[in-house]
């Protein structure tokens, strides 16, 4: 409603866990800057804040997607300067390209920010974001506190895990049977949500900051286990990225350029609050389903998710 000092009061209180949370993912100059730009979103999508969610949950939605676009800023090939840089070639000699990372070539900045989020440590992140801006292992190895030789290991390793999720299987074993996520319930698809879910159960009370973070029961696990694998084997939808959130939930995430979809499972009262978002214009869609009758619900699910998905291929 505009007024200032409540705001303030808000990013006082919420500082608390955005600062320690953020900086796991990003510099301490860019996690400034994701901060900024999740407070700055708040002040156009606060209005849209749900009765059923609680501020903490919305706020930390914003701010997952304002880390996710500065790692996909950041994870620039190597080849591309800055605006500023133009000319620095000619001073610098850049080291010639890793074959290891001819891999992260081939995909989008938004697929490698994704699976560098979701798939990898902190350590593998900042390895692999270093490397493709040029940097080489003396000077990475210098940075982090470590030896050249384990950031080899650990790119090497960082590769190997984001090969699985980056390559479909027709270009990685050519002859071998593809699997289309909105077509099939396939094997790995299945191993991906159980290995994704066991982590949440491995969770330590105040896994956020080391005082906030509840644990996701796993009786609640188990309930999102069966819903995430009925949407995607009885409505065709895809594989999400899943999350723990700070108040034990479950946050379900799907990508269909230009929109961001997401689904908060609330594991006490078995629902979800669905939400989605297209791009910088901030145009969103929203719905909260209650999993009393758990039919209806994974069907008005799977309609919200696929009509996003719909959308974002004719956009």
């Amino acid at each position: 409603m505009g007024d200032a000092d409540s705001f303030k009061l808000l990013m006082e209180k919420h500082l608390k866990w955005m600062v320690p949370w953020t900086r796991k993912y990003l510099p301490e100059a860019e996690a400034e800057d994701a901060i900024q730009d999740a407070f700055i979103t708040l002040l156009h999508e606060a209005t849209k804040l749900h009765p059923g969610v609680t501020f903490r949950s919305f706020l930390f939605g914003i701010l997952q997607n304002s880390v996710l676009h500065s790692l996909r800023s950041l994870a620039r090939h190597w080849h591309e300067p800055f605006d500023d840089e133009e000319g620095a070639n000619d001073t610098r000699v850049d080291p010639s390209p890793n074959p290891e990372l001819e891999l992260l070539d081939k995909g989008s900045y938004q697929e490698i920010a994704k699976a560098l989020f979701s798939e990898c440590s902190l350590r593998e992140q900042q390895v692999i974001l270093l490397t493709l801006e040029s940097q080489d292992d003396a000077t990475i190895a210098k940075a982090l506190g470590t030896t050249a030789n384990n950031v080899r290991v650990v790119r090497h390793r960082t590769i190997v895990r984001l090969r699985k999720v980056l390559v479909p299987p027709t270009q990685e074993f050519a002859g071998q049977l593809a699997v289309s996520l909105g077509t099939d319930l396939s094997e790995t698809d299945v191993q991906e949500v159980e290995s994704r879910l066991k982590e949440f159960e491995d969770l330590e009370p105040g896994w956020l900051d080391g005082k906030e973070g509840e644990v996701p029961s796993k009786e609640g696990i188990a309930w999102v286990r069966r819903i995430i694998l009925a949407l995607m084997a009885s409505y065709k939808v895809p594989l999400p990225y899943l999350y723990p959130t700070p108040e034990g939930g479950v946050q379900a995430e799907w990508s269909f350029k230009p929109w961001e979809v997401s689904a908060e499972f609330n594991l006490t009262e078995r629902s979800a609050y669905l939400h989605a978002v297209k791009g910088w214009t901030h145009e969103t869609m929203i719905a909260e389903v209650s999993f009393d009758a758990e039919g209806k619900a994974l069907e008005e699910s799977a309609r919200f998710i696929i009509r996003i998905q719909k959308r974002g291929e004719y956009a």
